[in-house]
């Protein structure tokens, strides 16, 4: 079962939908759950985060219809932070999941900055 499949989380404001890309083999070794990057979506490219690795038959579509991930930019949060996000969503009731949705915290700080992880920015 080859790992070639990353389920990226957009990082854009009011999307809670997770995609597919490709993993090119030139970034695949630095490639992991938590691994920031940057993809194409509808025309621009812009950051995410990996939230899970796919075999090629996990994928929603075929892997050959699948844009590939254009850089990787960093390090984020690792597994198990990405974890505590989705089960906070789901225990407070936030109705979103992942990093993404759970950027801002009633006080204005990101969730980074409140798990003293990642950039943090206001």
């Amino acid at each position: 079962m080859t790992v070639r499949v990353a389920r990226v989380l957009p990082n854009v404001t009011g999307l809670d939908k997770s995609f597919d890309y490709l993993i090119p083999e030139e970034v695949a070794p630095k490639v992991q759950v938590g691994t920031m990057v940057r993809v194409e979506l509808h025309g621009r490219r812009i950051g995410g985060w990996v939230t899970k690795m796919l075999a090629d038959v996990e994928a929603a579509v075929s892997p050959e219809a699948l844009k590939p991930i254009a850089k990787v930019t960093g390090h984020g949060p690792d597994a198990a932070l990405l974890d505590l996000a989705d089960w906070a969503a789901v225990r407070w009731q936030l109705g979103v999941r992942g990093p993404s949705s759970l950027r801002r915290h009633r006080s204005g700080r990101s969730l980074c900055c409140l798990l003293n992880v990642g950039r943090c920015r206001r």
